[in-house]
């Protein structure tokens, strides 16, 4: 009985150690202010992109490439899609972003310190898994935060990149607003 206990916890094991091998993302984190609606996507992304502030660098040691990264980014499926971008143009909203903090040390979610100061982020170095606290902002508040846990990646075209933030704006920038999840679950798969 014991060895077939073993066994069984031998496997558990093996499974969750191939999981975290695999890229799996975790949200850990996640926060919608009652402002929070899906129509101030389409109001920040007028001009067809979104100002990106990026801080850290999720993959090693040194400055990181904040283009790259905004550059790999891709717009959920339910809106019309966009482009990230990291310097102001004309035409460009820059009072409603996106901010990216990789690898930071404290955790910003509940406040909106990561809007109204991101270059004062503490951040640590690159390598490893990679945390993210990403936030939607409105002026110097948060709207949306999310709180990541993703594997090791080694650029913005690493395909175990691309789902941690294919999941990551996903969770920051869904279809319904905080207000509607009451309907939304009524008329859904609860109500069933």
């Amino acid at each position: 009985m014991m060895r077939r206990y073993l066994s069984l916890l031998s496997l558990a094991a093996a499974l969750a150690l191939g999981a975290c091998a695999h890229g799996v993302t975790t949200i850990y984190g996640q926060d919608q202010t009652p402002l929070y609606s899906p129509g101030l996507v389409p109001y920040a992304t007028e001009s067809g992109t979104l100002y990106t502030i990026v801080r850290g660098n999720p993959f090693g040691p040194g400055p990181g490439n904040p283009e790259a990264i905004a550059a790999s980014l891709q717009s959920p499926g339910w809106y019309p899609p966009f482009r990230f971008v990291t310097r102001p143009m004309p035409g460009l909203r820059t009072d409603a972003r996106l901010v990216l903090i990789f690898n930071p040390v404290d955790r910003t979610s509940g406040d909106d310190e990561a809007c109204r100061t991101p270059q004062l982020q503490r951040i640590r170095p690159g390598g490893g898994p990679v945390r993210l606290q990403a936030a939607f902002c409105i002026g110097n508040r948060y709207v949306s935060h999310v709180a990541v846990m993703g594997p090791p990646a080694s650029s913005p075209q690493d395909p175990a990149f691309h789902e941690m933030m294919n999941e990551t704006l996903a969770s920051l920038l869904p279809p319904i607003g905080s207000q509607d999840i009451g309907t939304y679950l009524q008329g859904g798969f609860l109500s069933r």
